[in-house]
């Protein structure tokens, strides 16, 4: 079983705390590192671990062989032999894991998905341990408990293809950060590398929702918080809200709310 140089957390992290040390998932160590990987011997280890690639690329060996390019995240799970191959570039990330909420999942093989954003999370949860110090067991817990059940998340819903959950989740940000300004579904599918047809598909099997949907609920619910809580004309909060007519933007807010917006302005603000 490998546990050589392996540098497992401190106990001392949970003592004196208002949480004991999860029984359900707890990380044992979270560790890094950058370089080559040319040994041909392959180990185990008693425990799960989350391995995860923020950069360069290489293969890891197992139960099947999965290639480890940016982005990429494996469950490997315990008494499972495997190795990584990389060249001085490859950049890796493992958690340790222990816990209840693993007991039930499979131990004969290597699962894994392809997000950067989850990979992220990663990389601050290990800024994390190195950056703090003193009673923090229990933030570790909860982050990577987050961490694994988005992993579990994505598997089930099948974020293998390189980039398009990543892809997806950088459209769904954009229309958050960016719907009061003229945003094109089309040109933001070619921007993520699709066609605008499965750009549409992928993103409505993602989220429910058409993408022209989606936008426009960013959008609306932008524009109910403005006439909620503002006294701005309906043009000034239709232009904020990402419409430059305003009566197309009375018309869209009307039909997905059966108010018009003053309507809904003078009901909300009584409300109030």
């Amino acid at each position: 079983m490998k546990t050589h140089n392996i540098h497992f957390l401190d106990k001392n992290l949970w003592h004196g705390t208002r949480a004991r040390r999860s029984t359900e998932l707890t990380p044992l160590y979270i560790e890094r590192y950058l370089g080559p990987r040319q040994s041909t011997r392959t180990s185990s280890h008693a425990f799960w671990e989350l391995t995860c690639v923020p950069a360069g690329c290489g293969r890891l060996i197992g139960s099947a062989p999965v290639d480890l390019t940016p982005g990429t995240l494996c469950l490997v799970p315990p008494g499972l032999d495997h190795a990584e191959r990389g060249d001085e570039k490859l950049d890796t990330l493992w958690i340790g894991l222990k816990g209840k909420y693993l007991s039930n999942e499979p131990v004969a093989q290597t699962r894994w998905v392809h997000n950067q954003t989850l990979v992220n999370r990663v990389e601050q949860l290990w800024l994390f341990v190195v950056r703090q110090s003193g009673r923090i067991g229990p933030e570790l817990d909860a982050m990577t408990a987050g961490i694994v059940a988005t992993f579990f998340r994505l598997l089930s819903e099948g974020a293998k293809e390189p980039l398009a959950a990543d892809a997806l989740e950088r459209a769904m940000l954009l229309f958050h950060q960016q719907f009061f300004t003229q945003i094109s579904i089309a040109e933001t599918a070619r921007r993520f590398g699709y066609s605008t047809g499965h750009f549409c598909r992928t993103f409505k099997q993602r989220t429910g929702q058409a993408p022209i949907h989606y936008l426009t609920d960013v959008r609306l619910r932008h524009a109910k918080r403005l006439l909620e809580y503002t006294s701005l004309p309906i043009l000034q909060v239709a232009n904020q809200a990402g419409y430059e007519d305003q009566f197309y933007f009375s018309r869209v807010f009307r039909k997905v709310t059966d108010l018009t917006p003053t309507k809904y302005r003078h009901t909300a603000q009584a409300h109030h």
